[in-house]
């Protein structure tokens, strides 16, 4: 199945979008805006299939030692494909490790994203 961005207009000038399988039919209650305008136009999009690329902070406070402790410097690199999958994460990284890292993954397939972590060696095998 493929996904179909759907970007609504209504003649108010408000805009609202949607993403959906292209066999399902649209509903009523989607061509109207917020403002409760009906919509006037549908532009439909074909999303490309490049990964959703996210740095998250793996900040936690142990509760189970009798001295808690922070882990504040620490990120890793979420790798998910156009559907919100996860396809891979990185190892551990400081911010600045993270953003350097992140940089070679714009705009790439996820499965080549995924071969790019190995290839710097931070892929995280869990």
């Amino acid at each position: 199945m493929m996904l179909i961005r759907h970007v609504y207009m209504c003649d108010h000038g408000h805009h609202w979008a949607e993403l959906r399988e292209e066999s399902v039919p649209e509903q009523s209650g989607r061509l109207v805006c917020p403002e409760g305008h009906e919509a006037v136009t549908d532009q439909q999009e074909i999303p490309i299939d490049v990964a959703e690329l996210t740095i998250r902070s793996l900040t936690f406070v142990s509760k189970f030692d009798e001295q808690p402790k922070t882990n504040l410097d620490q990120f890793e690199i979420v790798v998910r494909d156009r559907r919100g999958a996860l396809a891979a994460r990185s190892l551990p990284l400081t911010m600045t490790e993270a953003a350097s890292k992140i940089k070679v993954l714009i705009g790439k397939r996820p499965d080549d994203a995924v071969l790019w972590l190995s290839k710097m060696s931070i892929l995280s095998i869990d």
